[in-house]
């Protein structure tokens, strides 16, 4: 996005993320690696809550229009989120409309014309079984290099209120795999893609 500002961690109640569709862009690139293609997504789910990272930005048509294009397997919806750091809120208006990408359907993405309705048997509705489906490396690899520069409390939400497909194991438990975290972290994006998967 450009002319990011008002960046803060917020928390977001009712919602819970997990690694439970395709990383379709990572997949037509051919950098996934057998059921390692999952990317992450948000979903209602009463009593949960994880923390996440919040900014203001200013987009005309052509860009909104570019954004939601680029994200057009999520349903991007407006929710509502509790901002948990001070960041001088004087010089913004924190209560202008938050939206997130959100879990969408199959039905959704066939009325979209999605190409990965075509690609994938579903997108939406993996069984719950993570010998199916696991994060991407090269995906998974970014997260963790990012939320880093997020701080502490960034960093642990993640680790311990992201789940697999499975919606029971933490990606915590999954990155104590053996061998799993260093076989993420191996998994460098190619140079063309180094700056959008980097981090």
């Amino acid at each position: 996005f450009p002319q990011l500002y008002n960046f803060r961690l917020v928390r977001v109640n009712g919602y819970r993320r997990c690694f439970a569709h395709p990383h379709c862009f990572l997949v037509s690139r051919g950098l996934t690696t057998g059921n390692r293609f999952a990317s992450l997504s948000a979903e209602k789910s009463a009593g949960a809550s994880f923390i996440g990272a919040a900014f203001s930005v200013e987009l005309d048509q052509t860009q909104q229009r570019a954004f939601l294009e680029r994200e057009a397997e999520y349903s991007v919806e407006e929710i509502d989120m509790q901002c948990i750091e001070n960041i001088g809120t004087k010089h913004y208006n924190l209560k202008s409309p938050v939206f997130m990408c959100l879990a969408s359907t199959d039905a959704q993405l066939k009325r979209r014309s999605h190409p990965a309705i075509d690609q994938f048997s579903t997108v939406w509705n993996f069984t719950r079984d993570t010998n199916l489906l696991l994060p991407a490396d090269v995906y998974l690899r970014h997260l963790l290099l990012a939320v880093e520069k997020a701080g502490p409390l960034a960093s642990q939400s993640l680790l311990d209120d992201t789940f697999l497909v499975d919606r029971l194991t933490s990606l915590r438990s999954y990155l104590h795999r053996p061998g799993v975290r260093e076989m993420v972290m191996t998994a460098t994006p190619p140079s063309d893609l180094a700056l959008r998967f980097g981090g």
